[in-house]
């Protein structure tokens, strides 16, 4: 009996210990993400360069300039990002909560040519630590698929 009373009071205490520290690693990965957050929102600059294209309307060596906000509401990132004179029809921000790297899949039509409907898809992958992303696009016009191309961007933080 006397063993069995040592050994409850041995399991109590080490589960006890386990939970605490269960609860301090909790708390360091909460701390760790919003750390990961406080890094990533803001304003940038994203000076974009073609690197490759299979479209015969986006050249290689093309340069663009654009803006990207990131604001967190509630503890969820979201995204603006300006890229005149294309207009955002669908945005999807996905963060990875273990690093300062985010994904913004979004879709793009242009609006000024009023002969034509051009639409792109766009996946781009940035490395808030590097200041830098790549992104994958594929383009359409009039509803039919002319191309692809693949760019790579940089971000500068603006104040």
């Amino acid at each position: 009996m006397r063993g069995d009373k040592l050994n409850l009071i041995i399991s109590i205490f080490l589960c006890s210990f386990c939970i605490q520290s269960a609860n301090s690693i909790a708390f360091q990965l909460i701390a760790q993400v919003n750390e990961v957050k406080t890094h990533i929102e803001g304003e940038y600059e994203v000076v974009t360069k073609v690197i490759w294209s299979s479209s015969p309307y986006v050249k290689k060596g093309q340069k663009s300039i654009s803006e990207l906000y990131i604001d967190d509401i509630n503890g969820k990132l979201y995204s603006q990002w300006h890229s005149r004179p294309w207009k955002i029809v669908k945005t999807n921000l996905i963060e990875f909560k273990d690093s300062n790297q985010l994904r913004l899949e979004q879709d793009t039509k242009f609006d000024e040519d009023l002969n034509n409907y051009w639409y792109v898809q766009s996946a781009f992958d940035f490395d808030f630590e590097d200041l830098e992303g790549k992104a994958y696009h594929k383009e359409f016009l009039n509803g039919e698929y002319v191309g692809a191309y693949i760019t790579k961007s940089y971000l500068k933080p603006i104040n």
